[in-house]
């Protein structure tokens, strides 16, 4: 909200500006060429006529440019250039970029972690029917919708000793693919902030055996984002976030997401903790292309002064996509570890 009034104090400001600045040229205008100004019922039609305006009015003409250069030689015009240049348009100011941290609110924290999706006998994958299962699973997708897409949830299963190895992360799958396919039968895809509740806004883990029991925690990832920025047409007609995108099989950044690396870099030489830098491929491209995606954006943080240490590297591929379009999911994301 503050971000949205100093810009309509700005936008104001610049209005008054320009109407004063249009007055003074009305004024001058009048000064120059009065005669020029008459009402045009007294100009006789053109049909017939000898010369294109009529003759108490082309003095006036005439004398226009004398009095222009008069006004420049007095000082009232600025001096024209002894060669003069086309004026090109002035370039639309770039856009602001804010940044916030989501999944930091210690609120949404105990929300989650107070959460637990039970399952059913030894080794099993199967989601537990009962009412404390199926509250714990209605109150996640709640807390998704509540933020509209921008809240993403680290799904961390537990397994019980004797138990196949492996079976904690299955859970954690189970669960993410539980909440995509309610969400889909609940509203055809139901759109959360422009995108659907899809597999990009989870990471599976695998937390072991544990005292929890045979469940699933849900754990928000604090993420760096970009509250405001420059966006590409493309990505942006696919009502996606801001973020930083790329084009197709390429993993060279942009210059929207150049403007948002340079305002995570100042944000991150200030964090403590490490990050991780996750890149990301539409269904068609090759894996490879998500590792070369999150070493441009490390590069170019630690180019612009981010500690490498600090940087870590982790390609997700295809396995998180956020949209069914392929602009979206060519992307970074910066995830807080510590």
């Amino acid at each position: 909200r503050k971000h949205l009034l100093a810009e309509l104090a700005r936008l104001e400001e610049q209005l008054r500006n320009a109407e004063a600045e249009a007055a003074k040229a009305l004024e001058l205008a009048e000064q120059l060429s009065p005669r020029l100004r008459r009402p045009n019922s007294v100009v006789p039609p053109l049909r017939g006529m000898k010369s294109p305006l009529p003759d108490d009015v082309l003095p006036a003409r005439v004398a226009e440019p004398k009095l222009q250069a008069s006004a420049r030689r007095g000082g009232l015009l600025p001096a024209l250039s002894a060669n003069p240049t086309p004026r090109s348009p002035e370039a639309p100011p770039a856009a602001k970029v804010e940044l916030d941290v989501t999944g930091s609110l210690s609120s949404i924290r105990e929300r989650l972690m107070r959460l637990r999706v039970n399952f059913v006998g030894h080794n099993s994958v199967t989601v537990d029917e009962n009412d404390v299962a199926q509250k714990a699973l209605a109150q996640i997708q709640q807390i998704l919708r509540e933020h509209r897409g921008r809240l993403k949830l680290r799904l961390v299963g537990h397994c019980v000793l004797g138990e196949r190895e492996g079976v904690d992360q299955a859970r954690g799958a189970a669960v993410a693919e539980w909440l995509v396919q309610a969400a889909a039968e609940a509203g055809g895809r139901r759109s959360i902030g422009g995108m659907s509740i899809s597999k990009g806004l989870f990471r599976v883990e695998g937390g072991g055996k544990s005292d929890l029991g045979r469940c699933v925690v849900p754990v928000p990832i604090r993420e760096l984002v970009p509250l405001y920025g420059p966006i590409s047409r493309e990505v942006a007609s696919f009502s996606a976030p801001v973020g930083i995108y790329f084009e197709a099989k390429d993993a060279e950044l942009l210059k929207e997401g150049l403007a948002i690396v340079a305002e995570m870099a100042v944000w991150l030489k200030d964090e403590a903790g490490t990050c991780s830098i996750e890149g990301h491929t539409d269904r068609v491209e090759h894996q490879d292309v998500a590792m070369r995606r999150a070493h441009a954006v490390k590069t170019e943080l630690v180019r612009l002064g981010v500690p490498a240490r600090k940087l870590k590297l982790c390609p997700r591929d295809a396995t998180c996509p956020l949209s069914q379009h392929s602009a979206p999911n060519r992307r970074v994301e910066i995830h807080l570890l510590s």
